[in-house]
């Protein structure tokens, strides 16, 4: 008798294994949907595995039914989803509903794929630029590991505006044309817009998009036209990871660094850029990581071996890289008073203005102020669900906190001793706009945030609005600072660039360093060579200094020390144990259970609350388990998760490996 495991889309523990029938026993294989007994009822799963081994004395249930081989999942895909269960310790069900547009999943309970197989037809590549001398020697070792089918994993760092795009456009044409597939994944697809269009304009029919911004119908026949063969480039966000494709050749991670490829507010918590790195050894495919300022962990890895390392030094055709100008505020602040533009940003600001050119400002923060104050008393509004202060957004007129959005009518009279005393503290990006309106009427100013770009299309029509020239000045949080490419912008301003720097978080230099290099390098990228005024308090802050000289040979020799002494990744793997709870006692005793089932083999921080301690009426306690190995991590989490019997209740816990925040 042949035996089989399944998954079902369901929050199950584990997959289930079933008696294969003589009359299927040709026609079930890894990827296979079958019908089989599920508690009480049949339900429809996934086989990921076969065995001939099962416990004695067990009654094992059939396999009822399968569904017509076409389509079903390849094999290798489905160990991609066992190793995404294993590694992570989700269960596979949750994993499998990750995997499977929402659509697809519906269809799958109603015994339906409505899918017909496809006809293949040959599209026309239109590809026409050519790549530089210092592009097509980074190329030619990814095209190599392609040709001979041999997994590698290249690390592309190239400085901001050096065209590795272009790279990823001839290595996925590189890719077709020996009958492979291409998986390219971005960070925010409303934000890298001109990747989806150059793809699809190059590409034609072979480009299918996945990302959360698409209808459950598109998403779903995006999916399945991808796992027929009809499309064979997916193009998405991190979720695009799971992208059906099969014979894949290529896997390209772009801004590889970004936080955006981390899921970690879920169940099932994973990292896409690490996930794709399995997902090509798997695959037998290679893997391009680009970035201009490569997560530590990636570049060490490169550094170690482990990767290939490609350079590109020069931006496109020899364009300069933007001056950038440091100006101290402590030096400026008797100068300026209570304004929040140095007078060389002004001066800067007058001539770009003068020239018809646009002008990108950046801080990092949402809303009017950070937090409102009574200067009577001091109190400060905070929420009553999060433990973290209200933010004032004036355009609405109401102080909201950017955890859960609870909102509050903004009144300058002060809830705690009754004075009219409240005030806003602090700047946001509505101030800095506010402010620009009033220093210079008539300049046409466009905001990007989450509050201006959170309805469907709307990040991408004020893109395509300062693209086309109808904004002189673009005022955003980070969202300013990715993948964007405006010929016209000459001169970048960064309010506040220690904003971040003293987060709670061993990567909060790191992220500073990022935020910094890549917002400066939207500036200069077209004719006219670009600049950027860089305000601060802290000048002599490492990632500040860095940031100033675009060096990061410099911040990464001096970070990877600090990291290699306190034993942080990339020198340890990492693992963080969160607890949610209604009832702060319980999180804290079930953490406490949990952390004294930890060996002293590994450095164990905590149990103790989270830097943000009460999150949505939740109340979070932290486990950060630091050692030299996957598996030793593993088995200890296993083991203690094993020891204290947890059956849910009132308290949830998640376990995030490799976590890219311990906020």
């Amino acid at each position: 008798m042949k035996y089989c495991r399944v998954i079902f889309p369901v929050s199950a523990p584990d997959s289930y294994t079933y008696a294969i029938p003589d009359h299927l026993s040709c026609e079930i294989f890894p990827g296979s949907r079958v019908r089989a007994e599920l508690g009480k009822k049949q339900s429809w799963g996934f086989v990921c595995s076969l065995t001939n081994e099962v416990h004695a004395n067990i009654s094992i249930k059939p396999i009822l039914d399968i569904f017509p081989a076409y389509p079903v999942l390849s094999d290798k895909f489905v160990d991609f989803i066992n190793w995404l269960a294993s590694y992570y310790m989700a269960r596979p069900g949750d994993v499998l509903r990750s995997v499977m547009p929402k659509l697809l999943l519906k269809r799958l309970e109603k015994e339906k794929w409505e899918f017909s197989k496809p006809e293949i037809n040959t599209v026309e590549i239109k590809l026409n630029d050519e790549l530089n001398t210092e592009q097509r020697d980074a190329a030619l070792p990814v095209k190599e590991s392609m040709q001979t089918r041999n997994h590698r994993v290249f690390l592309l760092q190239g400085v901001t505006g050096s065209g590795k795009s272009h790279v990823y456009y001839h290595l996925a044409k590189e890719a077709l044309c020996a009958g492979r597939t291409a998986l390219i994944l971005v960070p925010e697809i409303s934000l890298t817009p001109q990747t989806v269009k150059n793809f699809t304009s190059i590409f034609g029919e072979e480009v299918a998009v996945l990302h959360s911004g698409l209808t459950e119908k598109a998403r779903a026949l995006n999916w399945m036209k991808l796992l027929s063969g009809e499309k064979r480039i997916a193009v998405g966000v991190r979720s695009a990871i799971f992208a059906p494709l099969k014979n894949i050749g290529l896997i390209v991670v772009d801004e590889e660094h970004d936080g955006s490829y981390s899921q970690s507010e879920k169940q099932f918590c994973y990292q896409a850029r690490d996930a794709a790195v399995m997902r090509g050894m798997i695959e037998g495919a290679a893997v391009v990581l680009g970035s201009a300022t490569p997560s530590l962990e990636s570049r060490r890895n490169a550094d170690a071996g482990k990767y290939t390392l490609l350079k590109l030094n020069s931006r496109y055709s020899d364009r300069p890289l933007p001056k950038v100008h440091l100006v101290d505020l402590r030096k400026e602040r008797e100068a300026i008073g209570n304004s929040l533009f140095s007078r060389l940003l002004v001066e800067k600001m007058e001539d770009r203005f003068s020239k018809g050119e646009q002008i990108i400002l950046l801080k990092n923060r949402r809303g009017y102020a950070p937090f409102v104050q009574c200067s009577a008393c001091g109190f400060v509004p905070m929420c009553s669900r999060c433990s973290v202060s209200l933010t004032y957004h004036r355009g609405v007129e109401r102080l909201i906190c950017h955890y859960c959005d609870k909102r509050e009518r903004y009144s300058e009279k002060c809830t705690s001793c009754g004075a009219d005393a409240i005030y806003p503290a602090g700047a946001g990006v509505e101030r800095i706009q506010s402010d620009m309106e009033k220093r210079f009427p008539g300049i046409k100013l466009l905001r990007l945030d989450l509050d201006t770009g959170s309805k469907a299309g709307a990040t991408a029509e004020i893109l395509e609005d300062f693209r086309t020239g109808k904004a002189d000045v673009l005022i955003g949080t980070q969202m300013v600072s990715k993948g964007l490419d405006f010929q016209r912008v000459t001169l970048v301003g960064v309010l506040l660039a220690e904003t971040g720097l003293f987060l709670p978080d061993f990567r909060a230099q790191e992220r500073a360093f990022q935020l910094l290099t890549q917002v400066s390098g939207r500036s200069g990228r077209g004719e006219t060579p670009g600049e950027v005024v860089l305000q601060t308090y802290l000048p002599d802050e490492p990632a500040v200094v860095a940031a100033v000289a675009q060096d990061f040979e410099k911040f990464y020799n001096g970070e990877i020390k600090i990291r290699q002494a306190l034993k942080y990744p990339p020198f340890a793997r990492a693992v963080l144990i969160r607890f949610f709870s209604k009832a702060e006692e319980k999180g804290a005793e079930t953490a406490k259970r949990f952390a004294a089932n930890i060996p002293g083999s590994v450095i164990k921080l905590g149990p103790a609350p989270a830097p943000i301690a009460k999150v949505r009426g939740l109340f979070r306690h932290f486990i950060l388990i630091r050692g030299g190995s996957s598996q030793e991590l593993h088995d200890i989490v296993r083991k203690a998760y094993g020891a204290i019997n947890h059956k849910g209740g009132s308290v949830k816990i998640q376990i995030v490996f490799d976590p890219d925040s311990l906020l």
